[in-house]
């Protein structure tokens, strides 16, 4: 606006005027554009945060203890086959319907807790970083 308006004023008027004119505008754009730009940072830094914030606490109330009780019960499973080599488990996961439908939740939702958790670590990096 002031760089328009700023130059059409200063051809239309005489030199005086356009100061005059020139020393209240100024004082009142470039407080509102200051005003405008924090409250525009402040937006994003809250957005950001919440941001941050779900994701932690998603991860920490719902994934990971769902992720670590699937752990539990994928191990009381090669308990009760006796499993011990990574061989045998990979013949398990061959063999056993549940043990197979167990061990992909297990890495859904263990693929969801990491992407909610660098999220989190991706958004405190981009706050760092300001």
């Amino acid at each position: 606006m002031n760089t328009v308006h700023g130059t059409a004023m200063f051809r239309l008027l005489s030199r005086q005027d356009y100061g005059i004119i020139q020393s209240y505008t100024s004082s009142v754009y470039f407080s509102l554009t200051t005003l405008l730009a924090s409250l525009s940072l402040g937006t994003f830094i809250g957005v950001v945060l919440t941001v941050a914030l779900i994701c932690a606490e998603l991860n920490s109330i719902v994934l990971s203890p769902l992720v670590t009780n699937l752990m539990f019960e994928r191990h009381n499973v090669e308990f009760i086959h006796n499993v011990k080599s990574i061989d045998e488990v990979e013949k398990l996961h061959i063999e056993d319907q549940t043990y197979r439908m167990l061990n992909n939740k297990f890495n859904l939702f263990h693929s969801l807790s990491l992407a909610t958790g660098l999220g989190t670590f991706f958004v405190f990096e981009l706050r760092m970083g300001e």
